[in-house]
């Protein structure tokens, strides 16, 4: 039993720090909303402009 509840122990820790290091630049008060943080919301957002501008999503990324 006790061993068991290490080990709950530990994943939680673990599940925590990995919210934490995921969270850092979000939290960060130098980004100030000026930049999109990762790489998916950079694609994400040239097809969001792509189907405001042409009605339709593109066929191929040149970018990527």
């Amino acid at each position: 039993m006790k061993k068991r509840l290490v080990e709950l122990g530990l994943l939680i820790a673990i599940m925590i720090l990995a919210v934490y290091v995921r969270s850092e630049y979000i939290l960060d008060k130098d980004v100030e909303k000026k930049y999109l943080l990762g790489y998916d919301p950079y694609y994400h957002y040239r097809v969001a402009d792509y189907i405001l501008e042409n009605g339709e999503r593109p066929e191929w990324d040149t970018i990527a």
